[in-house]
């Protein structure tokens, strides 16, 4: 595999436990046809690793890009469709958060979208926060209140 500027897993994530820096990445071996279409890997049709899931994929499945600070992939790598449109999910909620969009954010919430889901640096609330948005804080914070997830990391 071809090293690319930070798109190679950091050394013994591949097969290992979730580490700091992303998810565990599914190991090449393991994996003999496309998670997301079935395609058979061989000669002609390589394996790709998703930088955001982890899971294996065939080219045509993770033809579009992101940048993943959250990540640090500062640079768009490859990501699957399921993750791109997560991706371009959590970008729509911080643009929300940073034109003052309540009505926006209030439908994200009312979805029962994650709250906390992000690509970048920074968390929604702390986006929030730091833009000096107030009521989209509160909505964020109800949204937060109603995930199992928050109560779970609050113990």
């Amino acid at each position: 595999m071809m090293a690319c500027g930070g798109c190679t897993p950091p050394a013994g994530q591949v097969g290992s436990e979730v580490q700091e820096r992303g998810v565990q990445w599914v190991a090449d071996k393991a994996m003999k046809a496309c998670h997301a279409c079935g395609l058979k890997f061989g000669a002609l049709i390589r394996r790709h690793h998703c930088r955001f899931c982890g899971q294996v994929f065939c080219r045509y499945c993770t033809q579009d890009r992101w940048a993943l600070p959250k990540l640090e992939y500062l640079r768009p790598v490859r990501v699957c469709g399921k993750c791109s449109r997560l991706c371009w999910k959590a970008e729509a909620m911080v643009q929300a958060i940073r034109h003052n969009d309540v009505s926006a954010v209030a439908k994200y919430i009312s979805l029962k979208s994650d709250c906390m889901l992000h690509t970048g640096v920074y968390p929604p609330l702390t986006t929030a926060a730091s833009a000096g948005t107030p009521e989209i804080c509160r909505l964020l914070l109800s949204g937060l209140c109603s995930q199992k997830s928050f109560y779970v990391s609050l113990q």
